[in-house]
């Protein structure tokens, strides 16, 4: 994981905020977790800003639960959240947080449920800023049986793909996104009115340019061709 703050430019021109306005798409974004997920949470969703709309990812993290179990488009509800940093290891007793020491591993995020009778999902949430407005967005979700320890370990890779009928912090099956992968436009979900579009996989070490191929539908590296941008 980066180590400090980086910055997800993403460039879209006057034909690419045409094509989205026309067709209601809007950009989305899913932080990759290390292992296999079944599913992953839509950290955000927005409209392009101008030329540049510029996402901020920070250091700084969050263990949260939620009641309920995980299923397709629920929607994360972080009902309560504690601050941890990787290496930490937490337990969830139907109330609060106690921290319990080192995870094995000092590069993942721990939390145990010892809360009974309650069926309980479990996350982990960044700190980010998209268009200025600056919120821990959750990132990550899973299922968390009682006496149970889940182990979250987030990647530096980033998708950014197009969607519809999407919002930040809803839930998708992680295998709708692995076989979008590709150039095309957006494919139905089935079973909901959802359409997600072909995903580029971002790698954030550093600062990154990408930016909005109108033709295509998708998100390519690096920043626009040369072309004047007038509204």
């Amino acid at each position: 994981m980066a180590s400090g703050e980086v910055t997800l430019s993403i460039q879209v021109d006057l034909a690419g905020h045409r094509m989205l306005q026309s067709a209601g798409e809007r950009i989305a974004l899913v932080r990759v977790m290390a292992g296999e997920p079944g599913f992953v949470v839509v950290a955000a969703v927005f409209d392009p800003f101008g030329s540049t709309t510029k996402v901020l990812f920070f250091p700084n993290w969050q263990v949260y639960v939620m009641q309920g179990t995980v299923q397709p488009m629920i929607r994360v509800n972080m009902q309560l959240t504690q601050d941890s940093t990787p290496g930490q290891l937490y337990t969830f007793n139907g109330s609060g947080f106690t921290y319990e020491g080192r995870a094995y591993d000092p590069s993942l995020f721990g939390l145990r449920n010892t809360a009974a009778n309650v069926a309980l999902c479990a996350g982990l949430a960044q700190q980010m800023t998209v268009s200025n407005v600056q919120i821990f967005e959750a990132i990550h979700i899973a299922g968390s049986p009682l006496n149970t320890t889940g182990y979250f370990q987030p990647t530096d890779d980033v998708l950014v793909f197009l969607v519809k009928g999407v919002e930040s912090g809803d839930v998708l099956p992680a295998s709708i996104l692995w076989r979008e992968n590709g150039m095309g436009g957006l494919r139905k979900m089935a079973g909901f009115p959802v359409l997600i579009g072909a995903y580029l996989r971002v790698k954030m070490t550093d600062h990154v340019t990408i930016h909005l191929d109108d033709l295509q539908n998708c998100f390519l590296p690096g920043p626009l061709p040369e072309r004047p941008f007038n509204f």
